[in-house]
């Protein structure tokens, strides 16, 4: 049984599959209401209110997590539209129009593989995005970085130290490019 489950694939996307799919999902909605947290990567502990969520009966505890989900959304709309409206207007000479910029990504195309998809994703991103992004991801494996950044910063992003061992680490200073997939030259 739990094979034929493996199996079941989405039809416009065979390689990927329904059940593992709709398993992250559920564990990615659930740390976003509070029900579950994630204290280092691939471990995850069930929190105080996702015990009382799975205490109450199904139907009740179906309408409270839509309820949070739907705010969670909410809220992001409202900080992704405040962001928009605060965010300093771009130099084009030294950005590409957001036209040239612009990647098209086809999640259903299953001709399309992941590593393709998610380096058309990371080149979407803006540049401070992506930066965070990358710096984000060092964290998660275990450096300890603080930001630099701004004028004068010698092209340094972060500065911090990295676990060599368990009583072991060594200082280092990040600093994160982007290359062009266009080939074009990267500028400091």
């Amino acid at each position: 049984m739990q094979n034929k489950l493996m199996q079941m694939v989405y039809p416009n996307n065979p390689d990927r599959s329904v059940f593992l799919h709709r398993a992250a999902f559920g564990r990615s909605l659930a740390k976003r209401i509070g029900a579950l947290e994630q204290p280092s990567r691939g471990m995850y502990l069930l929190t105080s209110f996702g015990k009382e969520l799975l205490a109450l009966p199904e139907e009740q505890a179906l309408d409270k997590i839509y309820k949070l989900h739907s705010e969670h959304q909410k809220k992001q709309r409202e900080t992704a539209k405040t962001a928009d409206s605060f965010a300093p207007e771009k130099n084009l000479e030294e950005d590409e129009s957001p036209a040239e910029n612009h990647i098209e990504v086809d999640d259903d195309d299953p001709g399309t593989e992941w590593k393709t998809r998610l380096l058309k994703r990371l080149h979407q991103l803006s540049p401070d995005g992506f930066e965070k992004f990358v710096i984000y991801l060092l964290r998660r494996y275990g450096l300890e970085l603080a930001h630099l950044g701004g004028s004068g910063d010698e092209g340094l992003d972060e500065i911090g130290t990295a676990p060599l061992s368990l009583v072991l680490s060594s200082r280092v200073a990040v600093q994160v490019k982007r290359y062009d997939p266009h080939g074009k030259p990267i500028g400091r």
